[in-house]
């Protein structure tokens, strides 16, 4: 969808590279980690013994005298920590792992990817119409908001922040004025379009787990301590 949006552009084809570039890796990525999800393990311990840590230290401990007896319940605690890192990245690789898809499976979860990308493209539209914004009225300038959208996208799937948050949102304020949107026009149908195609997404997963579990399926629930 980027390189179609640079196309219509008329960009030179030199633009989209870096984008390419990016999309090249995630899909190869994807299929190396599909086959090989072991190589999940390292980043999914790190992660869970990251936020673990995150959350140790807002929920606050008093200081203590270096030496004192509490250091051995520190200690305790950490190898708790690492203990439960370690249990939640072996459940996620299995999980991973356990996911077997022919190749009608994988088309059509393709498909279906695309057409959500094209739902989202059209949210971003009515974004920038419901913010004062201009209708593209020419190839050009869809072309244009085509690739300003596709790029957004790359940039939240590079995996800094969960989500993209913050990301995706400063990447479409860039390519919005850089298209002729003034700041704040840019501002709020950023800020609209990632109520709309990300953020609301939320409470409807949460509506369906609810579902799920009250007909008896078996959902996954909150890890809980050791």
């Amino acid at each position: 969808m980027t390189l179609t949006g640079y196309a219509l552009a008329g960009e030179d084809p030199s633009v989209a590279v870096a984008p390419t570039l990016v999309a090249g890796t995630l899909l190869v990525a994807f299929f190396v980690v599909a086959r090989r999800p072991g190589l999940l393990r390292a980043p999914a311990r790190i992660a869970v013994g990251s936020w673990s840590g995150i959350r140790r230290r807002i929920r606050g401990r008093p200081a203590r005298e270096p030496g004192s007896l509490h250091d051995l319940h520190d200690l305790h605690d950490l190898h708790d920590l690492h203990d439960q890192a370690d249990r939640a990245a072996d459940r996620f690789v299995a999980s991973f792992g356990a996911v077997h898809a022919g190749l009608g499976r994988w088309s059509a979860a393709w498909a279906l990817q695309v057409l959500s990308w094209f739902g989202e493209f059209v949210s971003l539209v009515a974004a920038v119409a419901a913010t004062g914004g201009s209708i593209p009225s020419d190839p050009a300038t869809w072309g244009w908001l085509l690739a300003v959208y596709g790029t957004a996208q790359l940039a939240g799937a590079i995996p800094i922040i969960p989500g993209g948050a913050g990301q995706v949102e400063a990447a479409l304020v860039v390519g919005l004025t850089a298209t002729g949107t003034d700041a704040s026009t840019a501002l709020a149908a950023s800020v609209a379009f990632r109520l709309m195609s990300h953020w609301l997404v939320v409470p409807i997963g949460w509506v369906c787990v609810a579902a799920l579990r009250r007909q008896g399926a078996d959902v996954p629930r909150r890890p809980t301590a050791a």
